[in-house]
Formats: C-alpha cells, structure tokens, sequence
C-alpha cells in the first residue's frame, strides 16, 4: 500500500500527524501560549538590546562578542519566563473540567501548525528552484496543491516587498485556455459536431422560408430502411452523407 504513495506525501503526512499529536499532548492553551512566549521574546530582544548592549559593551571586548552575548542572553532569558508561564496555565487548565475541549482543540491546532510548517518549507524551496526543475516525485503527489494554497494564503498575508518576483511567479496558479484558444479548438471540429449539440451559426441566420422549405422537402422524402442485427427492416432513416460525417468527426477527434 504505502509502496504507491509517494514519498513527499508520506512525509508531510507524517510531519501534520506529529503535530497534531503533540498539540493534544500539550493542550491548545500551552501551545498558543508557547508560540505567543517566542513572539514575546523576540519583541522583548528587539526593545531591550539597546540598553543592555550598551552595558555588555563596557565590560567585554571586541564589540560583537558583547552584542551577541546581550542578544543571546536576553532572547532566552525572556523565552524561559514565558514558556515557564505558559506551561504552568497549561497544567491548570488540563487538570480543569475544559481539559477535553482543551485537548480537542490543541490537536486541530497542531493539525493547523504542521501543515503551516510545510508551507514555510514550500515557499523556502520556491525561492531557489521552480517547480519544474523539481524531481518528478513531487510533481506527482497529491498532498502538494493542499501545501501549495496555504503557502499561497500565507504569501498573501506578507507585505509584497517581502515576496521575492521569482516566488510570485512560482505559486501562480495555473491558467485556463483564453477565448482565442477555445475558439481555435471549436472552429476545428466538423460541422456535424454543431448539428448534433445545437444549431450552428449559419443555421440561426438562414431566412426562415429557406427553412420552412428544406424541412417540407426532407418530410416528402421517403426514408431509406436499413436492417438491423436480427434481419428485420428497421423504419430509422439511414442517411449516408451524415453517417460518413459522423465517422470523419470521429476519426479527426480520436488521438
């Protein structure tokens, strides 16, 4: 079974399913407080360098060393208060009478992160390869247009100076044949295509008369029997030049 899925889908199945395993483990409050915690520290790193840069600077040396210790510092510092935080109304909230819902919700939300997760990774190999000089494996899969649209969506959500042209390009969905194109394709097909799925154009702008005239004409006919399979005559007109139209149409639509 698993020999005829390819292997991409196999991975970002397996990525969305881990997940979503560890978001009913944490719970959906310690794991929307665990992202807000990283969201916390970055902004708490980026207010703070100045002040704490400054201090590092005059009693370390060279100057980049003590940045980088201010930055490290402050990041992780920040990051173990609120994931301390975060854990702890997590556990409350587990041990509470909402620990189902809790759990339930935190496994939709890790369902959620690992295929926003895979996305990421789609659109970091978008910005160096397009998608056909990517192997024929992942052109294959069934699990990528899903990947696709919600990298679409998050490249939606970032400004487009952010957006490189090339990763534009790449996650343009694909276009359908223009009015020129299908008119190319219909003008292609014999005439007898247009008789049997409707009247053609010619045929709406004949005079009415020459209308009323021809169908007088074809009623006073008399149809021509054809025998079927059992040899007994049939009464269904058999008409040469439309059977003879009919197989050229097939023969012209058959690859």
């Amino acid at each position: 079974m698993f020999e005829t899925i390819p292997f991409i889908d196999i991975f970002i199945i397996a990525i969305v399913i881990l997940s979503g395993i560890l978001g009913f483990y944490r719970g959906v409050t310690q794991e929307a407080l665990g992202i807000a915690g990283w969201v916390g520290a970055v902004f708490v790193t980026l207010y703070s360098f100045t002040y704490v840069d400054f201090h590092a600077q005059q009693y370390m040396n060279p100057p980049l060393l003590a940045s980088s210790v201010a930055v490290i510092g402050i990041f992780l510092t920040s990051l173990l208060v609120f994931s301390f935080t975060s854990k702890t109304l997590g556990k409350s909230v587990k041990s509470s009478n909402l620990g189902s819902l809790d759990r339930s919700l935190g496994l939709l939300f890790g369902f959620t992160r690992g295929l926003f997760i895979m996305s990421l990774l789609y659109l970091l190999l978008a910005s160096f390869f397009t998608p056909t000089q990517w192997p024929w494996l992942t052109q294959t899969t069934r699990m990528l247009p899903v990947v696709q649209s919600t990298a679409r969506f998050v490249m939606m959500l970032a400004p487009s100076y952010m957006v490189p042209d090339a990763l534009q390009t790449s996650l343009e969905p694909e276009k359908g044949p223009t009015a020129s194109q299908e008119a190319e394709t219909l003008s292609k097909i014999s005439p007898i295509a247009l008789r049997v799925f409707g009247k053609s154009k010619d045929q709406a702008n004949e005079n009415p008369k020459t209308v009323k005239t021809a169908s007088a004409n074809n009623q006073a006919e008399k149809p021509s029997s054809q025998k079927t399979t059992d040899g007994k005559k049939s009464d269904v007109p058999y008409d040469r030049d439309t059977s003879n139209q009919m197989k050229d149409l097939l023969k012209t639509l058959t690859p």
